[in-house]
């Protein structure tokens, strides 16, 4: 998913009320369980601050822009790739935006000379559908050589493969699909540069909050191949005991060693394909009846934006799968 200039200009504007309809307020449910984490348990005591994004230029394109030459500037690479991916509006009448073709480029030639697995990533995902010469130069094999142990970059190979009709090529990725120690999408690990930018300046703290949902609002739009997992475990498929084998290896993985609530959904209902074992998604549904229960209450205090940005550290580092468990658990969310 790709924004002009104008369409993320807008959703800073709005980042506050939508960001609370997905945030803090996760963390601190209505109701008594589960129970918050430990820093966000503290009450709600601050008056409502102003909507920074609707009181001209500061102090949104104030922190914005410290945060945005921060990522420029910053020693390391994966912060300049999130700068580029981004491309904040620095001016509220900012209509200039660097074309999708160039930051593309951009991006990708950065990728073809790293060793960091989030940055080329975020490359790869970001140049997604893109016909740039140095888009298509970039492959999900050297994904996955950066990132040993991860099984993602190999769905995107066994996508790869399928369509290719390249039956060696299904059976190398499912193979290395059902031999990897993890299941890392990293959803949200470009916000960790954007919070690391931010000073404790009031302004920056504001920012912060408003640039990470814009964060969120472009991975939402990110590329997921689990069609072929689907398609490679049910059926005709389960008629050969290997691939029920691979199946279930990888059935586990997803489950029990994602970081990402939609990997782990998968995970159960690929277990209960092949089982009928329906325990899996039992517990998917209660983590998922978690995040639906518990209503948002927009209210704009700094003890509130506090919290909400505790949450997205949250979710930057840990996962939507970790969020839930620090939740749940009562641990620190820092």
């Amino acid at each position: 998913m790709t924004l002009n200039r104008t369409s993320k200009t807008l959703l800073i504007v709005v980042a506050v009320s939508v960001i609370a309809t997905v945030g803090w307020r996760l963390a601190s449910p209505s109701n008594a369980k589960p129970a918050p984490p430990a820093a966000v348990a503290h009450a709600e005591t601050a008056a409502p601050s102003e909507d920074p994004t609707v009181n001209g230029k500061t102090p949104r394109v104030k922190g914005i822009r410290h945060i945005d030459d921060s990522l420029r500037a910053s020693a390391d690479p994966f912060a300049n790739a999130v700068a580029l991916w981004l491309d904040l509006p620095r001016m509220d009448d900012d209509s200039e935006v660097v074309p999708d073709g160039q930051r593309q480029r951009l991006l990708a030639t950065m990728a073809a000379s790293t060793a960091d697995p989030r940055v080329y990533a975020l490359a790869f995902r970001a140049c997604s559908g893109s016909g740039e010469a140095a888009c298509q130069a970039l492959s999900a094999r050297r994904w996955a050589a950066l990132d040993p142990g991860n099984a993602v970059p190999w769905t995107f190979l066994l996508n790869d493969a399928e369509r290719a009709g390249d039956a060696s090529g299904q059976q190398e990725a499912w193979f290395h699909l059902a031999a990897s120690a993890r299941f890392d999408e990293r959803f949200y690990a470009q916000l960790q540069p954007v919070l690391a930018a931010a000073s404790d300046d009031p302004d920056d703290q504001r920012a912060a909050e408003a640039v990470s949902v814009m964060g969120i609002g472009i991975a939402a739009g990110q590329t997921l191949v689990f069609g072929p997992l689907l398609k490679g475990c049910r059926g005709t498929a389960l008629a050969d005991a290997n691939r029920v084998q691979l199946c279930t290896k990888v059935a586990d993985l997803l489950f029990d060693h994602s970081d990402a609530h939609l990997a782990r959904q998968l995970g159960a209902s690929m277990t209960r394909i092949l089982t009928g074992d329906i325990r899996c998604n039992g517990q998917v549904v209660e983590e998922q009846q978690f995040w639906i229960a518990n209503d948002p209450v927009a209210t704009r205090g700094c003890a509130e934006l506090h919290r909400q940005l505790d949450f997205i550290r949250s979710l930057a580092t840990r996962g939507s799968h970790g969020t839930y468990t620090a939740m749940t658990s009562g641990a620190a969310s820092r």
